[in-house]
């Protein structure tokens, strides 16, 4: 789906973070971060549980094993059986029990792979099963009761916990870099996916940019899908249908009017004109004098109506230092009143010339009405776009210019100025008062 102006150029819009597809983006990856988040936490925990249950799994066993190999004799010395002791792989002591031979608890045997620490001397005197977590060693003690149920030693066991540990960190960690590896392919899967989904909407929206009154036949093409976007081009070819024929019905009243009214007035200021040629008193031929001058200014305002209905790319085009000089020259200043062009840049610019001076010409001739002494017409350019301004040393003005009800010429001025894509506003009230044409450079004809 595109424009047929636009043809299959890619919109190429930069990648923004306030954009609809940069919000997916993120919220997708933030969605996946926190799915990570909560899949490392899970994890966690998951596996401190199987860590806890394995630990206490090797404890009881050491615990039987080393248990198993303890031996009391008839005298009550206990000792232990070594070569069942070293088969097992754990940490542990024995402690012997009170006894008139031995009447402190003291070691009576151990793995002797480490020094005693004070968790297992804490735990000597335990008479039931006792589990206890250190800093790097978990201890199991309990009393070794032989076949008179009768307590014999007491047994600590040790498991080291760095093993698990490791284990684990490893396992997480393998998961996290797993996770954001995910995360960062389903954030760039993300951003392609949603530019390419998106793209219809760019190509849409370029098109409607360009879309104005010199191409007002633009349209969207479709093609016979029914997803969403091909519905949203054919809703807005519906709707911009509608626009191009209420602005073929304004152009073609505007036109109709304007050519009622020209009739009436050739025959009202004929009629002026004989009756000046007939009259003898100075009075009433300057009356008709100004009636004319009343039918003139009406003419004129009647032709910037008719080319308001027309097209603009209908029109001749000119530089615009050759449509100012035009205006320029139209105009026969009063005594005392400079009127004067002042092309900073941009005169070499093309413009729709009827266009222009139609827009023109009314600041002008209100220019010279209100003016001291001089009245100048200035163009430049900022910014890509084309100013043209119309200054005068006149009195200046409080309110708005273009509203004021002293006839059709600052209004349709205004009007045919957005006819070009551009406006008029009062740049500057007094000391000069400045009156701007303002124009987009790209709405200007082609070849600019």
């Amino acid at each position: 789906m595109m424009s047929r102006e636009a043809d299959s150029r890619e919109p190429g819009s930069p990648w923004r973070l306030n954009s609809v597809a940069s919000r997916i983006v993120v919220t997708t990856t933030l969605l996946s971060l926190g799915a990570l988040a909560l899949v490392l936490t899970v994890s966690y925990f998951l596996l401190h549980e199987m860590i806890t249950n394995a630990v206490d799994s090797s404890l009881e066993k050491s615990f039987r094993d080393v248990a198993a190999s303890v031996t009391v004799d008839d005298s009550g010395k206990v000792s232990i059986h070594e070569p069942v002791a070293e088969t097992t792989q754990t940490e542990y002591w024995v402690f012997s029990k009170p006894s008139p031979s031995q009447p402190t608890l003291h070691v009576v045997g151990s793995s002797l792979n480490m020094p005693l620490p004070p968790v297992a001397v804490s735990l000597r005197t335990t008479t039931t099963p006792k589990r206890v977590d250190g800093d790097e060693f978990a201890y199991l003690g309990g009393p070794v009761v032989k076949n008179d149920n009768r307590a014999v030693a007491t047994l600590v066991v040790a498991e080291r916990l760095r093993p698990y540990e490791t284990s684990r960190n490893s396992l997480l960690i393998g998961l996290a870099l797993a996770g954001l590896v995910a995360t960062v392919g389903a954030a760039l899967v993300s951003r392609w996916t949603v530019r390419r989904t998106l793209r219809p909407v760019g190509q849409m929206a370029k098109a409607a940019e360009e879309w104005s009154d010199q191409s007002i036949y633009t349209r969207f093409e479709v093609d016979g899908s029914s997803d969403e976007f091909v519905a949203l081009g054919r809703t807005l070819n519906r709707l911009m249908d509608r626009v191009t024929n209420a602005l073929h019905n304004e152009q073609r009243l505007t036109s109709e009017v304007a050519h009622e009214l020209k009739t009436p007035l050739t025959v009202i200021r004929a009629e002026a004109e004989l009756s000046m040629l007939e009259a003898r008193d100075p009075q009433v031929h300057q009356r008709l004098e100004r009636i004319i001058e009343q039918i003139q200014t009406m003419t004129h305002s009647i032709t910037a109506l008719v080319q308001i209905a027309r097209d603009q790319d209908q029109q001749d085009t000119a530089t615009v230092d050759e449509a100012v000089a035009s205006v320029v020259d139209s105009f026969a200043p009063p005594d005392g009143i400079h009127l004067t062009p002042n092309v900073v840049a941009g005169g070499g610019l093309l413009v729709p010339r009827d266009s222009l001076t139609r827009s023109l010409s009314p600041l002008v001739d209100n220019a010279l009405k209100y003016a001291k002494s001089s009245v100048e017409v200035q163009v430049r350019t900022h910014d890509g776009r084309l100013l043209v301004s119309v200054l005068d040393d006149g009195p200046g003005t409080d309110g708005d210019p273009f509203e004021s009800p002293t006839g059709l010429g600052l209004p349709l001025s205004q009007r045919i100025a957005s006819a070009m894509g551009g406006q008029v506003s009062l740049t500057q009230a007094s000391d000069p008062t400045e009156i701007t044409i303002d124009i987009p450079i790209g709405e200007l004809p082609t070849g600019v």
